[in-house]
């Protein structure tokens, strides 16, 4: 007789084995050590669409010691256990000094799992650290036992994770192979792999790098990764993990502060302002970089600036609101400060985004004025790449001294109407 119960005894059906010893830990991408796993043999019946983990003992007296087997069907992931114990008319688990009828169960799922005896037993063990019996009695009154010694839940959950494709079971990922099966599994839509490479060049790149728009991660996207888990005390080392993909994406991303534009020559830095020089033609300009973002990943924070030129007169005056822009084209954007509304709009000789005209084609200078005596610009719109709204703050703490000094720099005094 076969204690099998469930789909177990349909092993007689053409099978396909593969031994396994105890699987060390594979290293690479910087992925921790693991426990090894028990050792093991897994069998494959393609007509039942089953994967069975006959998992060894680590000692056995009689002469038919039983063997506990684990198996999934590959189709609905339902789980069966039982023991192989060929001419066995009874078994009995013994743990903790006690004995308990051994029962094996089919057809259940990973929830149900947890509530039958001997997965309950395995987890007490595994508490306890006290070794595990499977006893049974042939029909001729002969006894024969198997002992484990540390069969962990977890790693039978690994190893089914693993060799038999099972989903949905708790098996945390502990190897490199299991790390690129886990990171494989994942189903990610192509603007969220961008989003993810951009956010980690954000967190762990140069300033200025460019991930580009590919959604495979690169080497470098890995060497981030392995940044990104150390720092969290992770042990996937270079790999996508579901809570790290969801970690990410949750992040709303401040900018860097960029570095000096080539061939401009800092001033005088003014509170959250700068003044620079151009040194190609001695334009002068008032600058800032954003401080904050949302909807909006970029490797460097964009800036807000005002540019005027010497030897020109009047009052004017070159706007560049945001850049690079972020927003869609020919769609709503509003600069905010401090509780007050300005609809802006896209320049299309210059690319710029500038205050909206009033009607009879000249820019206000109301938003100018509104920054002097402001804290906070915030300019919100649509994302040019449709993808839900952008908004971006900036400080306008210095404007006004930053905006003065830009003018005197390259002699404009006409341009101070614009914040008077």
């Amino acid at each position: 007789m076969r204690l099998a119960l469930g789909n177990l005894a349909e092993r007689n059906a053409p099978l396909r084995a593969v031994a396994f010893g105890a699987l060390a830990a594979v290293i690479g991408c910087g992925a921790a050590s693991a426990q090894a796993l028990p050792r093991h043999s897994v069998s494959y019946d393609l007509t039942a669409a089953r994967c069975t983990i006959a998992l060894a003992p680590d000692a056995t007296t009689g002469e038919a010691p039983p063997q506990l087997h684990f198996s999934v069907n590959m189709l609905t992931d339902r789980i069966a256990m039982g023991l192989e114990a060929p001419d066995a008319v009874e078994s009995v688990l013994v743990f903790a000094g006690s004995r308990t009828p051994f029962f094996g169960f089919s057809d259940v799922t990973y929830p149900q799992l947890t509530e039958q005896p001997v997965w309950v037993t395995l987890a007490t063990s595994e508490q306890s650290g006290d070794a595990v019996f499977f006893t049974v009695k042939d029909m001729r009154g002969n006894y024969s036992s198997a002992r484990y010694d540390a069969l962990l839940p977890k790693d039978i959950l690994r190893l089914a994770a693993i060799s038999c494709d099972a989903q949905g079971l708790p098996a945390p990922p502990e190897t490199e192979i299991e790390f690129r099966r886990a990171e494989a599994s994942l189903v990610l839509p192509a603007q969220d792999m961008i989003r993810i490479r951009r956010i980690l060049a954000v967190l762990y790149g140069e300033v200025g790098v460019d991930p580009g728009n590919g959604t495979v991660l690169t080497v470098t996207d890995r060497r981030y990764l392995q940044a990104y888990n150390t720092e969290k005390g992770l042990a996937a080392g270079g790999y996508l993990t579901a809570a790290s993909a969801a970690d990410l994406l949750s992040r709303e991303i401040v900018p860097r502060q960029p570095p000096l534009p080539p061939n401009e020559d800092l001033v005088e830095a003014i509170r959250d302002w700068k003044v620079l020089r151009r040194t190609t033609d001695g334009a002068c300009s008032a600058v800032t970089a954003a401080v904050g973002a949302t909807g909006l990943v970029a490797t460097e924070a964009p800036y807000m600036g005002f540019r005027v030129y010497p030897g020109q007169t009047g009052g004017l005056l070159e706007f560049d609101l945001i850049r690079p822009n972020p927003f869609a084209r020919g769609a709503t954007i509003v600069a905010t400060v401090d509780g007050a509304n300005f609809d802006l709009m896209y320049e299309p000789n210059s690319g710029s985004i500038v205050p909206k005209p009033l009607s009879d084609g000249l820019l206000s200078n109301e938003l100018t004025v509104s920054m002097r005596r402001g804290k906070a610009v915030s300019l919100r719109g649509v994302a040019a790449s449709g993808d839900g709204d952008v908004a971006v703050d900036f400080s306008a703490l210095g404007f006004a001294a930053a905006f003065r000094k830009m003018a005197e720099v390259c002699d404009r005094g006409g341009v101070m109407g614009w914040v008077e």
